[in-house]
Formats: structure tokens, sequence, C-alpha cells
């Protein structure tokens, strides 16, 4: 279920040098929050969506769960979300 694709991915322009990310996966999710995710912007939204990535990760939690809490992030760290991408 971690590298199960989501139903919908989610694009997110990130900061340089990352730019676009196209995340199709819980596991693509976990790999930006930690890689890409801009320092200033750390906090309770992304920490709740690394431990839901997380969740699907040991637990078998639905991905979508996952998806949700990333997209939260992303927007609470203000960042611009293209939510309608091809998969």
């Amino acid at each position: 279920m971690y590298n199960a694709p989501w139903k919908q991915p989610i694009a997110i322009e990130m900061p340089r040098p990352h730019g676009l990310q196209v995340v199709r996966t819980t596991q693509e999710a976990a790999d930006c929050l930690i890689d890409k995710w801009p320092e200033p912007d750390f906090g309770p939204e992304r920490d709740e969506a690394l431990r839901l990535c997380l969740e699907v990760y040991e637990n078998g939690e639905e991905p979508e769960k996952a998806r949700d809490a990333f997209l939260r992030a992303a927007h609470a760290a203000d960042l611009f979300v293209h939510e309608r991408v091809s998969s």
C-alpha cells in the first residue's frame, strides 16, 4: 500500500532547486516531506502527514489518508498545489 498509486496525484511547486514535484504515492509523499520540504515550514501539518505516511507503511493505513494529510501540509506551507494532475 505504501507504493500504491493514489487515486489522484498531487503536483506542488517546491522552492528551488526542487521545482515542480508530482507526488503519486505515499512513499513519494514521505520522500518529499523529508528531503524537499522547505525548512521554515516544518509545522504540525507536516508532522501529521509524515505520521500518516508511516502508518500506511507500518500498519496498512489507507493511502488516501496520507494523501489528504500531505495536501493539508502543502496548503499550510503556502506551497502552490495543482490538484488536477494526470495519473
